[in-house]
């Protein structure tokens, strides 16, 4: 069974593994309601799993299904080549991937069925993010540009195409309010872009100059979380264009990984009551949020974002772990890695007197799929070297009170 060391009073077990993919898996994201997750990569095929992590955590587990393709929804030509990126829309209805095929496209998932196709990139479409409002998708490409889709208009069109750097767009992501698009690159550099008016905010130039393959806003968008091809997660100050924070430990030299935060708010007084078990756990761990990431050593590595210690080191996969997804609400985190036979692992973070289910498949609750094609994404490869860390300070990610979205971003 897979195993997971820390260096505390609690640790993350495996609770369920996904079979299903394959080929490599390139794209994990769980849905806003936390119920689902969706997955693509090399075989071109997209899948939402139920997840049921209730269920799945809360007593014995359950007989493994032995299903081979146990997905609640499976497309499996959701695009003529491998998968790179997916993103969900706030409302959990959609789902956008992007593909070496050079193409965007949204699937209404539930149905099984695209609602659309966006065409414009001349190259490989490597990451793509929805807006707030889930009224713009944002995708970029080893055509090194970012391109804007309006999804309530009815031409598939291209809304506007912002030359934005000199080597391929790896990561975007909106801020909060969805007024600036943040990108990153294997030219080295981080930008900010206005939505409305396509202009360069500012560019945030690393120490080393190295790939950045990921970039990811925190809740309040006051910071920026990015990961470079040199082993190194940098937490950015934003408005003063400096880095707070480095995260080391791990091993990233070659792939895009991303990293994410863990999930840093209370439960409700009604989700405490729903499941006390959580409600106490969160109490106990709400001091420490973290930063999690996969590793080319195999490992998931997860940080004490404040003091950047490596608290949890993760093991169970056997190759590279280039996938990494949080739970919205839970301190559950999903991985994938470039395994020979591709699965999911769902982790779940445990206290000591906790003890560890066996490891499960999802049920098989509907199998549809179309006819099967798809190609093996290429190796995003890049040099890197161990990073210098930097200053360190107290640091608040989350929101404080809710805002309202700017206008600026629905333009």
């Amino acid at each position: 069974m897979p195993v997971a060391t820390t260096s505390g009073d609690a640790s993350y077990v495996p609770i369920l593994t996904l079979h299903g993919h394959s080929r490599s898996i390139a794209a994990l994201a769980f849905s806003p309601c936390g119920l689902y997750i969706a997955s693509a990569g090399a075989d071109a095929a997209l899948r939402v799993w139920r997840v049921g992590v209730h269920a799945a955590s809360a007593g014995s587990a359950a007989s493994a299904s032995g299903a081979p393709d146990a997905a609640l929804r499976t497309i499996r030509r959701a695009h003529e080549l491998g998968i790179n990126h997916l993103a969900w829309s706030s409302d959990g209805r959609y789902i956008a991937t992007a593909s070496d095929d050079r193409s965007v496209r949204v699937w209404d998932w539930r149905k099984g069925t695209q609602a659309r196709l966006f065409e414009g990139h001349t190259s490989y479409v490597f990451c793509l993010a929805y807006n707030p409002q889930s009224t713009l998708i944002a995708s970029g490409g080893f055509d090194e540009t970012i391109r804007l889709w309006d999804v309530r208009r009815k031409t598939d069109q291209c809304h506007r195409t912002i030359p934005a750097h000199s080597e391929a767009v790896t990561g975007l992501d909106f801020s909060r309010d969805g007024a600036t698009i943040a990108s990153c690159s294997y030219d080295g550099l981080i930008r900010l872009w206005s939505t409305s008016t396509s202009h360069c905010l500012k560019t945030l130039l690393p120490p080393d100059s190295k790939p950045v393959s990921y970039v990811h806003f925190t809740p309040s968008s006051n910071h920026l979380l990015a990961a470079s091809l040199d082993s190194t997660i940098r937490l950015w100050d934003v408005p003063n264009d400096r880095v707070l924070k480095t995260y080391t430990g791990h091993r990233n030299v070659k792939w895009a990984i991303p990293a994410a935060l863990t999930r840093a708010t209370p439960l409700s007084d009604e989700e405490g009551k729903r499941h006390p078990r959580d409600a106490e756990m969160r109490h106990r761990n709400l001091p420490s949020i973290h930063v999690v990431a996969g590793s080319e050593d195999n490992r998931i590595y997860l940080w004490d974002l404040q003091t950047k210690e490596v608290r949890h080191v993760v093991e169970g996969h056997k190759e590279p772990v280039i996938c990494i997804a949080t739970h919205p609400t839970q301190d559950i985190i999903a991985s994938a890695s470039l395994d020979v036979t591709p699965t999911i692992k769902i982790w779940e973070l445990r206290g000591p007197a906790a003890r560890p289910t066996d490891v499960l498949e999802a049920p098989a609750e509907i199998a549809q799929s179309q006819d099967a094609a798809g190609s093996e994404v290429q190796p995003r490869d890049a040099a890197g070297s161990e990073a210098q860390p930097e200053q360190v300070e107290t640091v608040d990610v989350v929101e404080r009170q809710d805002e309202q979205m700017s206008d600026a971003a629905m333009q």
